[in-house]
């Protein structure tokens, strides 16, 4: 759902610095250990970015505000 997918944990890569940043939580253990057999340097850090999101549903619009923000979702018809 169009919440669940904004309230999912997030994870973070780029070339500088070479690291894996994973929102703390639980993460699956086998994907952890695959790319820690691949040598990736893995950090665990607090909340990645922000999302807002608005999906078109047919005739209509679902909001969803990121609970890791103060944000929140007003309905305007």
């Amino acid at each position: 759902s169009p919440f669940d997918a904004v309230q999912s944990k997030r994870f973070h890569h780029q070339l500088v610095p070479d690291c894996i940043y994973f929102e703390e939580g639980e993460w699956d253990k086998n994907v952890m250990s695959e790319l820690k057999n691949k040598n990736y340097v893995i950090k665990m850090r607090e909340a990645i970015g922000q999302v807002e999101l608005i999906a078109r549903d047919k005739n209509s619009y679902i909001g969803v505000a990121d609970q890791r923000g103060d944000d929140h979702v007003t309905v305007v018809k």
